[in-house]
């Protein structure tokens, strides 16, 4: 169609495909729609990846007043000045997009907005790192005094005709403190009411299923640092 009541530029194309320049503006309209929802995105997997790291297995409010609680517990305890600003900013998280940014920002030294693709990978990766130290250093609360939000476990069982030590760190949450409890009463009724031999197969049991999953734990562990160290 020639297009005589419009202005153009010397340069212009002279015949303009009205149906081809639609489906231009729209793929422009839905490339722009889609970078606008990727930012949030992106924020939303980092936060992912972190709770994950620090072992909070959602985002209900008593876990997030329970994870600044442990980020409080373990204020100071280490010199290091970048895991000491993760550890404060960790104390006011609230979940809000601004509280992740805040905690990206740090583990990439540049805020999320100016990034470039390489970037997202590398603050993957050392929030993974800072939330391991995080976890680490929670089991070292008590040197100063502080409530041990951590407990390790280590379990002694014959395999292969061999005694072996499995060895392994875990965090117990105040709420789950409770269920905990709960299990160790049923466990422990169960021993009382059953004979001499029968405690020792439940203790067989319980023991060897610890064993199961630690060492599964431990080989999981083994084989993301295996793969950190390749990357």
């Amino acid at each position: 169609k020639y297009i005589n009541d419009r202005f153009l530029p010397d340069k212009a194309i002279d015949v303009i495909d009205e149906e081809a320049l639609y489906d231009v503006v729209k793929n422009v309209r839905d490339g722009l729609t889609e970078l606008v929802k990727a930012y949030p995105s992106m924020l939303h997997r980092l936060r992912d990846t972190l709770l994950s790291e620090l072992e909070v297995h959602n985002i209900s409010p008593q876990s997030l007043n329970e994870l600044r609680d442990r980020a409080e517990n373990i204020r100071q305890v280490l010199g290091d000045f970048k895991l000491e600003a993760f550890i404060g900013r960790i104390s006011q998280f609230d979940d809000s997009d601004a509280s992740v940014e805040d905690i990206a920002s740090l583990a990439a030294s540049k805020p999320p907005r100016h990034w470039i693709d390489p970037d997202l990978d590398k603050t993957t990766i050392e929030l993974a790192e800072l939330a391991k130290k995080f976890l680490h250093t929670e089991t070292l609360a008590r040197v100063k005094g502080r409530q041990n939000k951590r407990h390790a476990m280590a379990v002694v069982v014959g395999m292969d005709g061999r005694p072996t030590t499995i060895h392994d760190e875990f965090a117990v949450t105040d709420m789950e403190r409770s269920q905990v409890d709960g299990l160790i009463n049923r466990v422990d009724k169960a021993l009382d009411d059953s004979g001499e031999k029968q405690r020792n197969i439940i203790l067989a049991a319980l023991a060897e299923l610890s064993a199961r999953y630690l060492k599964q734990a431990a080989e999981e562990t083994s084989d993301i640092e295996q793969k950190e160290h390749t990357a």
